[in-house]
């Protein structure tokens, strides 16, 4: 039962509001080029900065980098809970790398490989690496982080 419990805070790190997009014939129009580039290098920004808060646990960052209503579904001590409980398994978050950002209208969705690193049982050092994957949107001619979380 333990076991089970330490991911509930992550699964609440990772949960995230939904929106309903119109579609094509609901009069949804594709940003402009433009607007497009700035959302991808702002979203890049945002999606390097709540990795950086994962590797430094600090929970001022993450706020920081997720404007909107969803730095305010988190509080810092699910946070701290769900960092401490993703190094015990998976170990300290050492690097990144963004990878690529896919072609999605309306939305912005960029994906990091973030590389992991814990002792071993022998002493040895285990490295994973995981994606991370952050979705992005224009509101109010602002950039929003819709959703985050570690596949």
């Amino acid at each position: 039962m333990k076991k089970q419990l330490w991911l509930c805070p992550f699964l609440a790190l990772s949960l995230t509001a939904c929106r309903v997009m119109p579609q094509e014939g609901d009069g949804f129009r594709p940003p402009p080029p433009a607007e497009t580039e700035r959302l991808r290098r702002d979203s890049e920004q945002l999606g390097s900065g709540i990795l950086r808060a994962f590797q430094l646990a600090d929970f001022a960052a993450l706020r920081r980098n997720t404007p909107g209503e969803l730095s305010e579904r988190i509080t810092e001590s699910d946070f701290l809970t769900s960092c401490r409980n993703f190094g015990a398994k998976f170990g300290k978050l050492t690097e990144f790398r963004f990878l690529t950002a896919l072609d999605t209208p309306a939305f912005c969705n960029l994906i990091w490989v973030a590389t992991f690193v814990r002792k071993g049982k022998n002493g040895g050092d285990i490295r994973r690496q995981l994606l991370f994957r952050v979705v992005t949107m224009t509101v109010d001619d602002n950039t929003r982080v819709v959703s985050y979380g570690f596949l």
